[in-house]
């Protein structure tokens, strides 16, 4: 396995993992409809054209993209805690066996290398598999809280990691 970064030939390949892997992490937590066609319009106007001010990583595994993660690095979408983790995926059936952990210290070490000491992401509250390996990789936890998901209520924590060094 190869962690790159994302070319806009690999954009079909991660919109189709971003589907598959919303569709069995979200089930029970979006409502099925939405799973079942929304969420493919959602996420194909999504990954169209990879956004030039993003920073997106793929695993490649001979020519197959297995898992991606997206910071969105866009001055919108900095905070006081550095840039946004929006996406880190991996296929449903190869989750557990260190694709996630590759990408995300990959993430690391390239949101450090652009100036970035912080970063952050939001996980939705019941999804404790996504907790415990984001405490494990250094992440903190906030408390609990409330926002929409694709026009949906859900319980989020807000994730940070601190401390990054180029």
């Amino acid at each position: 396995m190869n962690v790159r970064p994302a070319r806009q030939a690999d954009a079909q390949a991660i919109c189709a993992l971003h589907i598959a892997s919303w569709r069995d992490a979200y089930r029970g937590h979006l409502p099925d409809a939405y799973l079942a066609e929304p969420v493919a319009a959602d996420l194909g106007a999504l990954w169209a054209k990879l956004p030039a001010t993003d920073l997106v990583l793929v695993a490649d595994n001979a020519g197959v993209v297995q898992g991606f993660l997206a910071f969105r690095m866009s001055i919108d979408n900095l905070s006081a805690d550095g840039p946004l983790l929006d996406n880190l995926h991996v296929a449903p059936a190869l989750r557990g066996g260190g694709i996630g952990e590759a990408l995300l210290r990959a993430g690391m070490i390239a949101v450090g290398a652009r100036g970035f000491d912080r970063f952050w992401l939001t996980v939705l509250e019941n999804n404790h598999a996504a907790r415990r390996f984001y405490l494990r990789l250094g992440g903190i936890e906030g408390p609990p809280f409330r926002e929409m998901l694709k026009g949906n209520p859900v319980t989020v924590r807000k994730v940070t990691w601190r401390g990054l060094t180029a």
